[in-house]
């Protein structure tokens, strides 16, 4: 990747997209960490480090990030726990990338047209920017793009303050962690979003960050609550399950009232 040429390349690419100076700040940031490190084609980098380079919050990162990704100049990737995010800067010079569902990995093969036959007495062309890069186009994979993501399993279009909600809901937690909050509301048959920030509030809360430690809650949960049972039982006092009101909070039930 050409240093010179890629900044050159942004800053003719900004005269017909437009985008906030949050993201032109970080897009530089990110540039400058890559170059840094040689060059890469993905790495991960904390948002302490960014708030530090860029001179922006948290979340003013978190929303210039999607921006930059919805825009097609980069890749970033959530991961659990105190991991930082992975990154991946789509150079100008480029025809194709190929995202993979299960491994993250993207291939970039980079073409460059060249005359079969050129002379030291050529006259030289000018030829403008636009006619040698190819703006990349990136596959609207369902599986990576959490926006996608939750549109398809809620079935309607997302807002503009839904869609603020869910970058606020990845400044803490994985996309994977959130996939499972969308799958345990829709498990209750409830889709609104003020059901899947409490559940996730409680994971918080809780300190679950893994979708394992979700599975073990409501493992330890279900085996209180057959042991309960069993109590009740031997003195004669089984009722019937108690039915779940449609829209209410309940998840692990009577276990986080």
């Amino acid at each position: 990747m050409n240093y010179i040429k890629e900044i050159n390349a942004f800053y003719d690419w900004l005269e017909t997209n437009s985008i906030s100076d949050s993201c032109i700040v970080l897009w530089h940031a990110l540039m400058h960490i890559c170059n840094k490190a040689g060059w890469v084609t993905e790495f991960a980098v904390a948002i302490s480090t960014l708030e530090t380079k860029t001179g922006l919050k948290k979340d003013a990162i978190i929303r210039a990030r999607q921006r930059l990704q919805q825009s097609g100049r980069i890749i970033f990737k959530s991961r659990s726990g105190q991991q930082s995010a992975l990154y991946i800067i789509i150079p100008f010079e480029i025809n194709c990338v190929v995202l993979n569902d299960t491994n993250y990995d993207t291939n970039c093969n980079a073409n460059r047209a060249q005359s079969a036959t050129q002379t030291t007495t050529q006259t030289a062309s000018i030829i403008k920017l636009n006619d040698i890069i190819t703006t990349p186009t990136i596959p609207a994979c369902e599986e990576f793009n959490i926006f996608k993501f939750i549109e398809r399993e809620l079935g309607y279009p997302l807002s503009s303050t839904q869609m603020d909600m869910i970058m606020k809901w990845q400044g803490n937690n994985s996309d994977e962690l959130i996939k499972c909050a969308v799958a345990e509301a829709l498990a209750q048959n409830v889709r609104t979003f003020a059901y899947i920030d409490k559940i996730i509030l409680s994971w918080e809360t809780s300190g679950i960050k893994t979708i394992q430690q979700v599975s073990a809650a409501k493992e330890e949960f279900q085996k209180r609550r057959e042991k309960s049972r069993d109590k009740k039982g031997r003195r004669g006092q089984i009722a019937e399950p108690k039915k779940e009101e449609k829209g209410k909070y309940n998840w692990l039930y009577e276990n986080l009232k």
